[in-house]
Parts: structure tokens; C-alpha cells; sequence
């Protein structure tokens, strides 16, 4: 199943109809700057490599940006604030800015004391979902890609 064929299925799913298969992962999460005009350039995601240039990722849809997590694992995000939960995509990497001093920084070793290295980047439909304040502490879990594809078998 490709990356975008991913992102309409998460869309729509219910995230309580999943079960994560990896440990409870936390973290805190930024929410990514749309830009001037409100949308995301495809050709500069790192997991949309073979998407056009020029054509852009709806932000409504649900995915995230992670350093290491394999591009197309989906994850079940949930905000402990407000317990609400969404699955989305990973189409990106990063976030590689970390909270120090009180103030979001680009270019901070992690090594620097107090740093806070952020986990995840939401898209904005993504912390919409969960009513994200923009940057606080998510859970996160791994869904497994299979069960999805089960599920909306079942349900056709």
C-alpha cells in the first residue's frame, strides 16, 4: 500500500478500532508551519520523494514527521490533555528543533542542559484531531500496516 493511499485510509478510520502493536512511546510534538499559502510542498517530504513538485499534501490529512520511524508506518497519536486520539502517517523526518530555554531552537546540541528534543511534527489535521495546542507532550504507538488493510476489507 503506498504512502498517499495510506493517508485517505487513516482519514477515516476510527482510531479505537486498532490495536497498537509497539509499547507506549511519549514525546513532546510541534505542529508543522504551513507556509505563506497554507499548504505543503509534496517534493519536500522526504518520504514523498516520487511525489511532484509543485503538487501539495492536503494539511487536513492525518500524518506526522519522525526521525527514525520507517516512512509509511502508520501511529496512533493521542493527547493526554484532552485523551482524544487519530492515527496518521509518517511522510517526513524531524523534527529537528528542541525546546531550550523556553524557546523553540533549530540548532541546539542535545547534549546542551534542559534541551527538550521534540518526537514528532503533526501535521495540522493530525492535531486538530486530538486538539493539540500547538506543542505539548503526545503518546504515540505503532499500528500494524495489515490491520488496517483487514479492516476495511471487512467493512467493504
Amino acid at each position: 500500500m503506498d504512502i498517499l493511499t495510506l493517508l485517505s485510509l487513516v482519514t477515516s478510520l476510527d482510531p479505537s478500532s486498532v490495536t497498537p502493536v509497539s509499547r507506549r512511546l511519549q514525546g513532546i510534538a510541534s505542529v508543522y508551519y504551513n507556509g505563506k499559502d497554507g499548504k505543503l510542498a509534496g517534493g519536500g517530504l522526504a518520504c514523498l520523494w516520487g511525489h511532484p513538485k509543485g503538487q501539495h499534501v492536503d494539511p487536513s490529512l492525518r500524518f506526522v514527521a519522525h526521525r527514525s520511524l520507517p516512512c509509511g508506518t502508520v501511529v496512533k497519536v493521542t493527547s493526554p490533555r484532552t485523551t482524544r486520539s487519530t492515527l496518521a502517517v509518517v511522510i517526513d523526518r524531524g523534527p529537528f528543533g528542541a525546546l531550550h530555554e523556553g524557546r523553540w531552537r533549530i540548532k541546539v546540541r542535545a547534549s546542551d542542559p534542559g534541551v527538550w528534543r521534540g518526537e514528532l511534527d503533526l501535521s495540522p489535521g493530525t492535531a486538530k484531531a486530538i486538539d493539540h495546542n500547538g506543542f505539548e507532550v503526545v503518546d504515540f504507538r505503532i499500528v500494524e500496516v495489515s490491520t488496517l488493510r483487514k479492516r476495511t476489507t471487512a467493512s467493504d
